[in-house]
């Protein structure tokens, strides 16, 4: 519904509508700026109201809006300066994603919303770029935080009998903020399957770093690091004294290949993860190898049945 203008009063707009945006408006025509900002908190019929004036704006991604719906629904939602934008004719400016994941939830968020923005404003918006879950780690002190939040992502993405895809990582729906609080939570683990293993000469060589590392914790995750050190002190050392039929011998063979220019998918991440666990499976299991099939899917971890170690304790 849109605003009902009522008379005009020395060139201001006066709002006749009686409602909370209407006040809202007419205490931004008050103040000297002719902007007014406060702490709201929007619940689905504020979201609703504002969507209603949501026009010509860009189209919603799904994919953002799966992120912030995970984060409202695990409370990591928070009030940080960023701001719903109102113009001075009560259009939504900026916050759409974000009024739809209240939409979506029912979840109300509290949140900054700035009021009588002047219209023409709508295309200085998100002019910078954008900061990756990469920089918040930086901003941690995280060295090498490319390499670890693509780690995490694989991390988080993994379960068995998903399909290995060559989509780019930052799409499938793990957020930010769960890249963050995954590392605060893992940090230990990661970082000894980062430093020990996937950030050597060889991880790097083969540009493997994330997978490998990736591929130790997940692995240890389930076993102890007494078990799974020796494979990745083979897959990762200087290939000397490898047997042959040894799964491992593959498995570097194959990671070679691919920098020699395969697909797309091949050179991904989660196909290099998937190398990793497969020949893990088989070099576990003793079995000898000349060949391992790939077929895209990610497998069950197998491994003695020592029970499964909590990360957390992890040395």
């Amino acid at each position: 519904m849109e605003p009902n203008l009522g008379t005009e009063n020395i060139g201001i707009t006066v709002y006749q509508e009686p409602s909370w945006l209407a006040e809202l408006l007419e205490q931004a025509l008050s103040e000297p700026s002719g902007q007014f900002a406060k702490i709201m908190v929007v619940d689905v019929e504020k979201a609703g109201r504002l969507m209603e004036t949501n026009e010509d704006n860009r189209g919603l991604k799904r994919t953002v809006i799966d992120r912030i719906n995970m984060d409202i629904r695990n409370e990591r939602y928070y009030l940080n300066g960023e701001t719903i934008v109102v113009s001075k004719m009560g259009k939504l400016l900026n916050g759409q994603h974000r009024l739809t994941s209240v939409l979506e939830t029912g979840i109300p968020i509290e949140t900054w919303v700035v009021f009588g923005v002047p219209d023409e404003c709508k295309t200085t918006f998100d002019q910078g770029t954008a900061k990756s879950a990469a920089d918040f780690l930086k901003m941690q002190r995280v060295a090498s935080s490319k390499e670890i939040a693509l780690s995490i992502k694989l991390f988080r993405i993994f379960e068995p009998g998903t399909e290995v895809t060559n989509k780019d990582l930052a799409s499938r729906r793990i957020s930010k903020q769960e890249v963050l609080i995954t590392y605060e939570g893992y940090e230990k683990p990661i970082q000894y399957a980062f430093k020990t293993f996937g950030n050597t000469k060889y991880g790097k060589g083969q540009r493997a770093v994330a997978a490998i590392t990736t591929a130790h914790l997940l692995i240890s995750r389930q076993l102890p690091t007494s078990v799974v050190d020796p494979f990745f002190d083979i897959l990762t050392g200087d290939g000397s004294g490898i047997e042959r039929g040894n799964p491992i011998l593959w498995a570097r063979a194959k990671l070679s290949d691919i920098l020699g220019g395969r697909s797309k998918l091949e050179s991904s991440a989660e196909f290099k993860l998937e190398v990793i666990l497969k020949t893990w499976n088989a070099w576990i299991e003793n079995r000898k190898v000349a060949h391992l099939r790939m077929d895209n899917i990610y497998p069950n971890i197998k491994g003695p049945k020592f029970g499964e170690v909590n990360l957390e304790e992890e040395e």
